[in-house]
């Protein structure tokens, strides 16, 4: 029987795969069309491939209970499984927490189970997935409108940890065609059509407009951008390795700063992993480069500790060395900077001021200014942009007859905080570090200065509508959220 060119492309690329395949195959197997042709093609590339005898080959399913068709998904591959003979492992996922993404908490879902199922396997192991060069190119623009392309070397590696995406050079229409030749059964992912996700906004639309309006191979382009940023990101690892084994793993802060740039974040990323683990992956460009200032800065003292996220800390030992660990483990030791929910609150009376996360030695001073010394309406109702150790000032207002009293509490963020935000209405605190780029390692060594349960500003973030200065307002209190140096006082 002679088959089309896109069926022999496909067992060619299974074929291909299948050389450094180890003694199991793990097929991730949704139901969908992708892993359903992944699965179909690796049973069949035998029969015009030139390839040994298969290895063994068993299913997994992440069951995320997302949707009412999730239980029915899951019996299809129960059924698709046993048609073809093949062991299955299904994992129903537990409860996604409300403020999650959820697909990125479902994405977590998926890889922890394979890597749990790896690690208990007996044999040498590897997980199949269907990506395809569709989901290559959504990814890259996806990674390019989050700023995060650079940082994760292009887009989905072809292999790595294990996984193994035989297709990431197939066309989504090929794939299409394989289905149809062979009347493959397949699910249809609902949530696919939800233009509610970034993901299917940019598959249905924007991928379609940039086709149509600037390049009909625009999938093929931006593959092939992912390609070449993934070599030369891997190169560019093999560099940051030699030379963290040529530090023997041990990374002072005046060799650091005598490192280029473009390297200084990689190697305090490897470092990490080195000394924690894999969890470290997870740490991303923007986090180590604020934990870089931070240990530029002349106020970081050896005995402190910066949250990074992740359940790791990093920190400077006693011989200035950079050092990491888990969060987890930190029993009996001082508190994490941002940990209020620990440490309580800091307090400061109006005029006056407090310091504020040791860590960073943040002060905050409170002042009171009569009408003649503010400065104009537009100043008074904006914040500087939050930039961290980069931007060392920034400057709030507020009618001070308007308060409740002359207070003010300043703490980290607690989980569920919600601000009545300057011309916006209520806004989940979240929302509005995350709108401001503000990496989910550093949120918590944000200040929120509040009074009573109402948040009045988060310094560069948000102020709130309350205690907005009018021409009729007397009294003006100036607000002010300043990184001193390690040795000036605190009044």
């Amino acid at each position: 029987m002679s088959h089309p060119r896109e069926v022999l492309r496909i067992w060619r690329a299974v074929a291909e795969a299948l050389c450094d395949a180890p003694d199991l195959i793990c097929v991730a197997l949704s139901g969908g069309e992708d892993s359903h042709v992944l699965l179909h093609a690796l049973l069949n590339c035998g029969s015009t491939a030139s390839v040994g005898s298969l290895p063994a080959i068993h299913v997994l399913h992440v069951n995320h209970r997302l949707r009412y068709e999730s239980d029915w998904e899951a019996l299809f591959v129960r059924q698709l499984s046993a048609h073809y003979g093949l062991e299955l492992s299904i994992f129903d996922a537990p409860e996604k927490p409300d403020d999650e993404n959820v697909e990125a908490w479902a994405r977590k879902q998926r890889y922890d189970f394979f890597s749990e199922f790896v690690r208990n396997a007996e044999a040498s192991v590897s997980v199949w997935t269907g990506h395809h060069m569709q989901d290559q190119a959504e990814t890259v623009l996806q990674r390019l409108f989050d700023g995060r392309l650079l940082t994760t070397g292009g887009g989905i590696a072809k292999q790595n940890e294990g996984v193994v995406r035989p297709l990431l050079h197939i066309a989504k229409d090929e794939i299409a065609k394989y289905r149809a030749h062979f009347g493959l059964s397949v699910v249809f992912d609902s949530s696919n059509r939800d233009q509610g996700r970034t993901r299917n906004r940019i598959r249905h639309g924007l991928l379609a407009e940039l086709a149509e309006s600037y390049n009909p191979q625009i999938v093929a382009s931006l593959c092939h951008t992912a390609e070449r940023l993934g070599r030369d990101e891997a190169f560019i690892d093999s560099v940051v390795g030699r030379r963290l084994e040529e530090l023997g793993e041990r990374i002072a802060v005046e060799t650091l700063k005598a490192v280029p740039e473009a390297l200084q974040w990689r190697l305090l990323k490897a470092l990490a992993v080195a000394q924690v683990g894999s969890d470290a992956r997870q740490l991303g460009y923007r986090s180590m480069m604020y934990f870089r200032d931070i240990l530029f800065a002349d106020s970081f003292r050896p005995d402190a500790v910066h949250d990074l996220g992740f359940g790791i800390v990093g920190g400077l030992s006693t011989s200035g060395v950079v050092t990491y660990e888990s969060s987890s483990g930190r029993t009996g030791q001082a508190a994490l900077p941002g940990e209020s929910r620990e440490q309580g609150f800091s307090f400061v009376d109006i005029p006056g001021s407090c310091s504020f996360n040791r860590c960073l030695h943040w002060m905050l001073t409170a002042e009171i200014l009569d009408r003649s010394q503010a400065p104009n309406m537009e100043e008074v109702t904006r914040a500087d942009t939050y930039g961290g150790l980069v931007a060392n000032r920034a400057e709030c207002f507020f009618d001070a007859d308007q308060l409740r009293d002359m207070r003010l509490c300043i703490r980290s963020r607690a989980d569920g905080d919600r601000m009545d935000v300057w011309g916006r209405g209520h806004r989940k605190v979240k929302k509005l570090l995350q709108e401001k780029g503000v990496a989910r390692a550093l949120r918590d060594s944000v200040p929120l200065v509040t009074q009573g349960e109402e948040i009045l500003w988060i310094p560069g973030v948000a102020r709130c509508a309350a205690a907005a200065i009018k021409d009729s307002s007397a009294r003006i209190v100036k607000v002010s959220c300043i990184r001193r140096q390690a040795d000036s006082p605190i009044n």
